[in-house]
């Protein structure tokens, strides 16, 4: 049985890793400052039965949020909606002002079932008003409104999901999303918003986070903070394994299939490229052959990739001018050597193999590189070095893929002695900045891409708009 941790450090981990979470959670809300939100209310939130004008709600991303009644204005109920302005907030609650321009309260469909069962259960009519009126003044001295249900499948919190209806679509009839963009431009964030919006679950696109135990270093969600979304293709490989864009293209689209089976809307997300591509287009693979594949590694390694690169520029010019990577120039060799076509030729017109709508996230240049240092320094300071140490006896240097992932090549060295954590840190940095370039230059090329900036307010609004967009016909 392998050798416990003492007390004392896995508690010190745990203070650090709780620390780090309510830093980031801070962080995020800080953003909502000043954006416009709709909230159900939930609750009476003062701590005296008299405080009736301090009350909770729940945005649509389920951020909790408290705000007070406007003085002379309607009382909302448990279950109504009311528009607010987040003026300020903490790591697990955001505070607000209700519009007053534009302060009216609305009945959602989660009220209206409170007022049904209410009904039922005390053998009275259910209180007045409709789904689309103002409701008149009531108290608000009675239980406080659950806000979701429970998945049956999952087990987790269930969120409502009325914008769907409202919008006059369905999980069922919605394009397949994809949002793209380079690393650190917060797609997580909008695949959750968009998933408790249109009832939907995420597919991971991210090659990094397909391994286990690979967490700080490639930024995988936390359990605790994916809001109760299904998150498909995370943690299935060992860092010993490996897997190929063929492979990923079958698991992608049956989780797709599975998801849309179920009556929700399935949500790719991540910056790798080609795994992207290979889960939305039409795109053909050809197979592979592990020996034939060896003795080309063996060749690229005897002679260097000049030689190799060489070799395919004389039967793939195409391909040739695109790759200068050992990896890839060996793949299209290969690709070649077994079909007798260029490898250039198994990359097709873009063409979606159902409906499809991208959604990319781009912004300011300087803003990205701060946000990725910052990133980076955050990972180092939750336990990168420990985790890639913790890593090595799971294989992670025996692996072909994961002890190349960004960070970990770079802390490895740390710990062969080769290297500081410092050095580590500023390599990190500068090779994820160069690696958020290479994910523009490839997503740009697509123009079939709905780009938004990440900083604007109306982030979430905006790309629903191109996802509701999108299902009207002729779209």
């Amino acid at each position: 049985m392998p050798d416990q941790l003492p007390k004392e450090v896995v508690q010190e981990r745990f203070l650090r890793l709780t620390a780090l979470q309510d830093r980031i959670c801070a962080e995020e809300n800080a953003l909502q400052i000043g954006a416009r939100v709709e909230v159900m209310v939930t609750a009476a939130s003062g701590r005296k039965a008299a405080e009736t004008n301090r009350l909770s709600g729940r945005a649509r991303d389920q951020r909790l949020v408290h705000f007070s009644v406007p003085e002379g204005a309607q009382a909302p109920r448990p279950g109504d909606l009311v528009t607010v302005t987040i003026t300020d907030s903490a790591a697990f609650h955001l505070v607000a002002d209700p519009d007053l321009a534009d302060y009216q309260l609305r009945r959602s469909r989660a009220g209206d079932a409170w007022d049904l069962a209410q009904a039922d259960s005390c053998g009275v009519p259910a209180a007045p008003g409709t789904s689309d009126g103002v409701r008149p003044a009531v108290s608000l001295g009675m239980p406080t409104l659950p806000v979701r249900s429970r998945d049956r499948r999952t087990g987790r919190p269930a969120v409502e999901h009325e914008a769907v209806e409202r919008e006059g679509g369905s999980a069922q009839t919605l394009p397949l999303v994809a949002i793209v963009g380079p690393t650190g431009s917060g797609k997580s964030e909008l695949a959750l918003t968009l998933a408790e919006r249109f009832n939907g679950e995420a597919i991971n696109a991210d090659s990094m986070q397909f391994y286990r135990g690979m967490d700080i270093g490639t930024a995988k969600l936390p359990l605790a903070q994916r809001r109760g979304v299904e998150h498909h293709l995370m943690d299935f490989l060992s860092v010993k394994e490996d897997t190929t864009v063929a492979a990923f293209q079958q698991l992608a689209r049956d989780a797709i299939a599975d998801i849309r089976s179920r009556g929700k809307l399935p949500i790719l997300v991540g910056g790798s490229g080609l795994y992207n591509r290979a889960a939305i287009d039409v795109l053909e693979f050809p197979g592979t052959d592990p020996d034939l594949r060896a003795a080309l590694e063996r060749e690229l390694e005897q002679d260097g990739l000049a030689v190799l690169l060489q070799r395919l520029h004389e039967v793939d010019p195409v391909s040739a001018a695109r790759i200068n990577d050992g990896k890839r120039v060996v793949r299209a060799l290969e690709v070649h050597a077994l079909t007798g076509r260029p490898f250039s030729s198994f990359m097709p017109e873009r063409k979606y193999v159902s409906p499809t709508v991208q959604i990319g996230l781009n912004g300011d240049r300087a803003q990205l590189h701060k946000r990725l240092e910052a990133r980076v320094r955050t990972m180092v300071n939750a336990g990168l070095l420990d985790e890639v140490q913790a890593l090595i006896p799971e294989g992670l240097r025996e692996g072909r893929t994961a002890h190349k992932a960004l960070g970990y090549q770079q802390f490895l060295r740390v710990l062969d002695g080769v290297s500081t954590v410092e050095r580590a840190s500023e390599e990190t940095i500068v090779a994820t900045r160069q690696f958020a370039r290479r994910q523009l230059t490839w997503f740009r090329a697509d123009p079939r891409v709905q780009w938004l900036d990440w900083s604007q307010k109306d982030l979430g609004e905006a790309a629903a708009a191109h996802v509701t967009a999108a299902s009207q016909p002729g779209a």
